[in-house]
C-alpha cells in the first residue's frame, strides 16, 4: 500500500517559535532552513511514500520551501487552494483542468479556474481603487495566478471587508455572475477569492494520478481551508496551534490533535511512521 501525506505550509511548517515563513528563499532564517531539512530527513526515514505540499500560497512561494525540505519523496506541490499543481520530479506545472476530467464532478469546476486571471487583472486596474474608496485603505493583491488574495489591513474586520469585496466583484467585475468562493482566513489575515475548487479537490486529482496502487492518505493542516483536504483523506492531524473549527472537526471525526505545535507536530508524526 502506498502512503501519501498531504501537508499545509503556513501554520504547519513554521519553527516552534511560530515565526512566519517568508515568500522568498533568500529570506528564510537559518533556523527555518534547518527545521525544513530536518523534516526532509525524517520523511526519508519514514514509510511515507509521497509527500504533497497543499497550500494557499502561490507556486513560486511554495516550490522553494519544497526544495529546502530536500526529499525526493516530496513529489508534488498544490498551490492557491487547490487551483494549481506542480511536479517536483518533472519540474513542470500539472494541468489540473485536464486531469480533473477523469475525476467525477471536478471537470467543470477546474474549467473556471482560468477566469480568475481576468478577475485579478480587473482588481489591479480598477478594483483596488474601488475598494479603497469603500474602506479608505489601498490593498495590493498578492502575486498569484488563480486566486485573488488580499491582505486584510490591521484593525479591519475581515468579514466586513469580505462583504465589500464581494459586492464590488458581483456588480463591477468581468466575472460578475460566475460562481466564486470567498474565504476569510482569520488565522493568517487574508481574504481569498477563487473558483469553486479547494484543497480537497486537488487531493482527489493527485490520488487519481497515483491510483495504480492502493493508497492510504494522511493530511496535516491547521486552518479552516484545510477542512476540504481533511474530508478526502484517511487520517488527519492538526498541530496544537490549529484553528478552533479544525480542532472541533478532528475531535468529532477521530482525527489526531498533536501535543506539538507547528513543524514539531509533523516531526512527531513521522517518528511514529519510521520504517520498521
Amino acid at each position: 500500500m502506498q502512503k501519501i501525506l498531504f501537508h499545509d505550509v503556513d501554520g504547519c511548517l513554521n519553527t516552534a517559535d511560530g515565526a512566519a515563513l517568508p515568500f522568498e528563499f533568500a529570506q528564510l532564517l537559518t533556523s527555518q532552513k534547518d527545521a525544513l531539512r530536518a523534516l526532509g530527513v525524517s520523511l526519508d526515514d519514514s514509510d511515507i511514500d509521497i509527500m504533497v505540499l497543499n497550500t494557499g500560497r502561490s507556486l513560486e512561494a511554495t516550490i522553494f520551501i519544497a526544495e529546502a525540505i530536500g526529499s525526493v519523496k516530496l513529489r508534488y506541490v498544490i498551490a492557491e487552494h487547490g487551483a494549481l499543481g506542480y511536479s517536483m520530479l518533472d519540474k513542470n506545472d500539472l494541468d489540473f483542468a485536464y486531469h480533473a476530467r477523469s475525476v467525477p464532478q471536478l471537470g467543470s469546476a477546474y474549467a473556471t479556474v482560468n477566469k480568475i486571471e481576468s478577475l485579478v487583472n480587473w482588481y489591479v486596474s480598477e478594483g483596488a481603487n474601488l475598494l479603497a474608496n469603500e474602506i479608505g485603505h489601498m490593498v495590493v493583491a498578492s502575486s498569484k495566478r488563480a486566486n485573488l488574495t488580499l491582505k486584510i489591513p490591521d484593525g479591519f474586520s475581515g468579514d466586513n471587508m469580505m462583504m465589500v469585496v464581494r459586492k464590488l466583484i458581483e456588480t463591477r467585475s468581468p466575472v460578475a455572475g460566475d460562481k466564486l468562493v470567498y474565504h476569510h482566513s482569520a488565522s493568517d489575515g487574508y481574504l481569498d477569492v477563487m473558483a469553486e475548487v479547494d484543497k480537497g479537490d486537488a487531493v482527489q486529482i493527485i490520488c487519481h494520478l497515483e491510483s495504480q496502487r492502493s493508497l492510504h492518505t494522511y493530511a496535516v493542516g491547521n486552518g479552516t481551508n484545510d477542512l476540504p483536504m481533511f474530508r478526502q483523506v484517511d487520517s488527519c492531524v492538526g498541530p496544537s496551534n490549529s484553528d478552533d473549527l479544525l480542532l472541533s472537526y478532528l475531535k468529532q471525526n477521530g482525527g489526531l490533535i498533536s501535543e506539538h505545535s507547528f513543524i514539531d507536530a509533523t516531526l512527531s508524526l513521522l517518528k511514529t511512521l519510521n520504517r520498521r
